[in-house]
């Protein structure tokens, strides 16, 4: 990738100020480090002080729950056409400088087609694009309060650094600090007590031992099995560059050639999930993307029932469209070209999903294997509306297909403190039975 290297001051498009920095061709600080805050990385470790952490037990939410919203920090690092594909569906929270940067961002995203309705923006500086790394991170609490966690960003990047913060304060959001040094493209999590990271994690924070480091994640994040692994390839340790949790059991891993230099390592992470057991107590489903040119395909957004996949003009652009589509039957998939995606830094890494503060959330372990055939199939959900409005009792169903038959329902019954349990009727030796539940409640939200 083509940079200049600027020895003198210089404000940015965005109206920060940098000093001797690394600067992109497109006026942005790179992902990676530049050869100037490498001198100052001693500054990320001067202000980590943790806060009280949330009550307990905290629950980190999954990139694949429901989301009301994108944060995007402008001047873009996206193309438009992004921009306006997920207005569509949900709010466009952008970054702004200023007044002056907001008014020139309302005009572009009307004149390149995004739906204004669902456009808004935070007045901040910023350092950089890369919202993904020093953005937000989301939970429930024990009290089912929705709230921001925040860690130490791993950039000497002080405006960056700020925005979850600010993004609570102007929310009026809980708002919790870990102390820890981290970054969003290095963490994911199941929604349901797993997570995952490259071992920089333990690295940058080495005044603190692995033990230690886990015991925080569990604390803040709910993270109660945490798996920390090398990372498979050069460069940037941000495992969203090479791996996607797609559901609480499926993850899905970058596949290369065996002629390929990080093709061993690829492999190595895919046995290691293979072999280990996912939030609904089964092995991991792995599927595989195909990227031979180092593409940067995992490095896709899910937002509710769409996923957008970076392309690049590559002839495996297709091939990874379909990857998703079968590791993920029911979304939509969005191929996304632009000229400006790079191997280990694409569209995941310049988009925060914002989750649903009042989501309508369904738990539920479901049964993967073989029951008896005389017996009844008893299913037990815990439903919440966390907007506080009412379930609607005669929604709660569970859908059960038996074979390639038409769907029947059977509605739920409530247990008491959000718990609804139903059986589907035993069936014959043989047979093999798809089932989902359903729930709406007053707020106007509707899941399976």
């Amino acid at each position: 990738m083509k940079r200049l290297l600027l020895l003198i001051i210089l404000i940015a498009a965005n109206g920060f100020i940098v000093n001797s920095q690394e600067i992109y061709k497109d006026g942005f600080l790179p992902q990676h480090l530049t050869e100037e805050e490498k001198e100052r990385i001693h500054e990320i470790h001067q202000d980590k002080t943790a806060t009280d952490p949330p009550v307990l037990p905290a629950r980190s939410i999954a990139e694949f729950e429901p989301m009301s919203g994108a944060l995007i920090r402008y001047p873009l690092g996206i193309p438009y056409s992004l921009v306006a594909l997920i207005s569509e569906e949900v709010e466009v929270v952008s970054i702004v400088a200023n007044q002056s940067v907001k008014n020139q961002a309302i005009s572009d995203y009307q004149n390149q087609g995004v739906n204004m309705d669902n456009v808004s923006f935070i007045i901040a500086p910023t350092n950089s694009i890369w919202t993904r790394d020093y953005g937000p991170w989301y939970i429930f609490d024990g009290n089912n309060e929705f709230g921001i966690v925040d860690f130490q960003y791993d950039r000497p990047r002080p405006q960056d650094n700020a925005i979850p913060g600010i993004f609570a304060n102007e929310n009026n959001f809980n708002y919790h600090h870990m102390g820890l040094v981290h970054t969003g493209g290095d963490f994911m999590s199941t929604g349901m007590g797993i997570g995952a990271s490259t071992n920089a994690v333990y690295s940058v924070n080495s005044s603190l031992t692995p033990a230690e480091v886990d015991s925080i994640m569990e604390l803040f994040l709910g993270i109660a099995e945490y798996h920390v692994i090398p990372n498979i390839h050069g460069g940037l340790s941000h495992i969203d560059t090479w791996a996607k949790f797609l559901a609480p059991d499926k993850i899905m891993i970058r596949e290369v050639d065996p002629s390929h230099q990080y093709y061993d390592l690829a492999e190595q992470a895919v046995a290691y999930f293979e072999s280990q057991t996912s939030s609904y107590g089964t092995p991991f489903r792995v599927y595989r993307v195909y990227t031979p040119d180092n593409e940067p395909y995992t490095n896709s957004l899910i937002l509710n029932d769409r996923v957008y996949v970076p392309t690049t003009g590559s002839p495996w652009d297709d091939t990874a469209i379909a990857a998703y589509e079968a590791a993920m039957p029911g979304y939509t998939v969005y191929g996304v070209f632009y000229n400006g995606w790079w191997s280990t830094d694409a569209l995941h890494c310049r988009v925060r999903e914002i989750a649903d503060s009042e989501m309508l959330y369904i738990h539920h372990i479901p049964i993967l294997n073989d029951q008896q055939a005389h017996d009844d199939y008893e299913l037990n959900v815990h439903i919440i509306p966390m907007s506080g409005e009412t379930l609607y009792a005669d929604s709660v169903k569970v859908y059960y297909q038996v074979n390639d038959g038409d769907f029947s329902s059977i509605l739920m019954a409530a247990e008491g403190d959000h718990w609804y349990s139903a059986s589907i009727p035993q069936q014959d030796i043989g047979s093999e039975i798809s089932y989902y539940i359903f729930a709406a409640d007053a707020s106007g939200r509707r899941e399976n």
